[in-house]
């Protein structure tokens, strides 16, 4: 019972360390163009009473629906709009617990810890898009899987995975990657067999789970089976997702592009991993070849299926990351968040089976590692929070935006029925930035400064626009990484 008062006092801890890591100084870093187009999303569907999905932009509408519901409680602020983000990389702590009972309490306590303090996961649990919503659900539902084929007795596991994939999938269309890697894993440490089995000795309770899994599934993409548009759209999601990911030419990047990230940002999580497998490999010649007996370490390591199930989890979801030309430095963390479970299984086997020496040094490689992701979390989350340094930071929005916003709604208190001209191609996250005055806002893209003069007060074009009148003050804005603007303002 103490041990269990212990860890449980230790994981809430880390939740508060986690949450407060997450929230601190939201604001630091601009919103991001997808963050300003899921606002608008946002209010679509409290517009219409539900969102409207449609496969042409691949996301599912969990998300919305969920960020909704916290908005609706606290409002439009910045951390408001990305609280939902931080609520998820928060629970994601508490996916571990789930096989505490097979994995022990130290593979959950360091698991928790990384999730906690991880730089990406940190930096993507500030970001109001679907992702750390989306990994959170990804690994409650790997470990669930897990804890269902090694628990079969336990049915109820079946009701919980069929939950966790209805919103996996109503949440973003790359659930075929997540869910290809966790089957691959699942066979790795259990083999077809052992699954099929499962299977076949609970078909009541697969049933059930299959009712659920439709009814859930099927009630979030039609919005409460109100709007059977939506389900049509859910359909089409999948060859649209495919077809994108092969043609948008504009986001193609190297296979080794997440790896160099994590290099720079959590090379613990590659170098831990790599340098205990480069153990084993010598530990099994030397045995092997040498003294003809079995190598400890080596089939400790080979015998475990929780590691084996971790382990292609991981590989097989970074090799398919790598291997897709898309990339974005957001699905980065659906790679790190399954090394840190592998980072965490290693160590724990380390910590629990071997001699003090082994152990100490297992407890010295956690210490390190702890301070360099702090570090790393505070040096790519508050000293550089966006820009070209931060590798996690992509076609973001610059300070200059928020400065050319503060400078409009000085000149509006001044000239409060002043209109605003947005007439630059590349305007978000912009709306979100003015929603106090919309009313008075246009948009116009590839704007022309004088046919739309004697309509506004404030004229934001692009850069190629350069226009003189002695009756407008013009200032250079940049507003993000692809989008710089000449910003007029009426002299009244």
């Amino acid at each position: 019972m103490r041990k269990a008062n212990t860890t449980l006092l230790v994981i809430s801890i880390l939740l508060i360390v986690g949450f407060c890591l997450r929230s601190y100084e939201i604001d630091l870093r601009p919103f991001h163009h997808d963050e300003g187009v899921n606002y608008h999303f946002l209010r679509e569907a409290i517009r219409r009473g539900f969102y409207p999905y449609s496969n042409e932009n691949y996301h599912g509408p969990f998300y919305f629906y969920f960020a909704n519901f916290i908005r609706i409680i606290y409002g439009d602020s910045e951390f408001a709009i990305r609280l939902p983000s931080i609520i998820s990389g928060v629970l994601l702590l508490c996916a571990p617990v789930i096989v505490s009972g097979s994995q022990g309490i130290i593979f959950c306590l360091i698991s928790a810890l990384f999730f906690a303090i991880s730089p990406s996961l940190i930096f993507h649990s500030r970001y109001a898009i679907h992702e750390m919503t989306f990994v959170t659900l990804s690994i409650f539902l790997g470990l669930c899987s897990y804890n269902w084929i090694l628990n079969s007795n336990k049915k109820r596991e079946l009701i919980y995975l069929a939950l966790f994939l209805a919103l996996l999938i109503s949440t973003k269309e790359t659930f075929i990657i997540t869910t290809f890697s966790i089957v691959l894993g699942l066979v790795a440490a259990f083999g077809p067999s052992k699954i099929l089995n499962c299977l076949k000795s609970q078909s009541k309770e697969l049933y059930v789970s299959f009712i659920l899994f439709v009814t859930v599934l099927f009630g979030i993409f039609s919005a409460g089976f109100r709007w059977g548009d939506g389900l049509k759209e859910m359909f089409m999601a999948i060859p649209q997702w495919i077809g994108r990911s092969s043609s948008d030419t504009g986001h193609f990047k190297p296979f080794i592009y997440y790896a160099k990230a994590i290099l720079k940002t959590e090379s613990w999580l590659l170098y831990v991993p790599l340098l205990v497998i480069f153990y084993l490999l010598i530990e099994f010649l030397v045995f092997r070849f040498k003294l003809k007996r079995k190598a400890p370490l080596y089939h400790l390591f080979i015998e475990d299926r929780f590691l084996r199930f971790i382990t292609i989890w991981a590989i097989t979801q970074s090799a398919v990351y790598g291997f897709v030309q898309y990339k974005t430095p957001w699905l980065i963390i659906n790679q790190t968040a399954v090394m840190i479970l592998l980072f965490a299984k290693i160590l724990s086997l380390l910590i629990e089976h071997f001699n003090l020496k082994v152990k100490i040094l297992s407890f010295l490689v956690v210490f390190i590692c702890t301070i360099l992701s702090l570090i790393s979390s505070y040096l790519y989350n508050i000293k550089i929070s966006f820009g070209s340094q931060n590798p996690y930071s992509y076609v973001h929005t610059s300070a200059g935006m928020i400065r050319m916003v503060d400078d409009i709604i000085q000149y509006r208190k001044h000239f409060p029925s002043a209109r605003v001209l947005i007439g630059v191609n590349t305007y978000w996250p912009l709306p979100y930035y003015v929603r106090n005055f919309e009313s008075f806002v246009a948009y116009q893209k590839d704007a022309k400064a004088q046919s739309q003069f004697n309509q506004f007060g404030v004229m934001i074009l692009d850069k190629t626009e350069n226009w003189q009148d002695k009756s407008w003050t013009r200032k250079y804005y940049r507003l993000s990484d692809v989008q710089e603007s000449f910003v007029y303002f009426r002299v009244k």
